[in-house]
């Protein structure tokens, strides 16, 4: 389904807001695992770092009890988006992004945050360690949910790895135009086979899209040796 410009902006707005609540990672379209062995794909995805504090009543630093915690922000752009359902768990800290009244703070769980922001009227805000959007509402607040040391983990991978893939996707759509992506795989192949050098029929070099990837793909047979003790070659 086509992404509407609305969901857009929205979900580009939840990820620098992301930046504005501590988090130092952060990717969109995130596949993310629930805890219970079921995936889904988070709108955006945040890892802020958690870190030391000095507790007066011990008179010591106390390290935090996780070093990160995960933040999930689903983007819902009308009341049919939102009743088809969304995940509430899997992360430290869910969050709904809607549209100005589109929802009540009664209809989500009581963990699940509400966070309201005109898409046609918005701000952003920059500083010296990131940027904020001022304009975005937190109606509700999310509570913090335990996950294990071991899902943290996991979900800082998915940011890692979508964040990766967008970049490299950013980069090969900007240099590469559609127009001539589509007919380098047909280029690619006979400049392959004007390069390469076959042997002769009873031991052949096939060339295809699915062993393009694999040079080394070939049918092996015996090799024939010709009077001098030489395999022949042919070019």
């Amino acid at each position: 389904m086509t992404e509407t410009v609305i969901h857009r902006t929205l979900k580009e707005l939840a990820a620098v807001w992301l930046r504005g609540r501590r988090c130092t990672e952060i990717a969109m379209e995130v596949q993310v695992n629930d805890g219970a062995s079921n995936l889904y794909r988070a709108d955006v995805l945040g890892a802020a770092p958690l870190y030391s504090h000095y507790d007066w009543d011990v008179r010591q630093v106390v390290p935090p009890l996780r070093p990160f915690e995960i933040f999930c922000l689903e983007v819902k752009v009308s009341r049919a988006d939102f009743e088809r359902g969304f995940v509430s768990s899997g992360c430290n800290k869910h969050y709904l992004v809607t549209p100005p009244n589109m929802l009540q703070r009664s209809e989500l769980p009581s963990h699940v945050g509400l966070i309201e922001q005109d898409p046609q009227h918005y701000q952003i805000a920059r500083f010296n360690t990131g940027s904020w959007v001022p304009t975005m509402k937190v109606v509700k607040k999310a509570k913090k949910q335990d996950i294990e040391p071991y899902w943290i983990q996991r979900h800082r991978e998915s940011i890692a790895v979508a964040g990766t893939t967008s970049l490299i996707a950013t980069i090969v759509e900007k240099h590469f135009p559609k127009a001539e992506t589509a007919s380098t795989p047909e280029r690619y192949i006979n400049e392959l086979k004007t390069r390469i050098r076959f042997r002769d029929s009873d031991h052949p070099l096939r060339i295809s899209h699915n062993n393009l990837h694999n040079p080394l793909t070939r049918k092996e047979q015996p090799r024939q040796l010709d009077s001098s003790g030489e395999t022949p070659w042919r070019s």
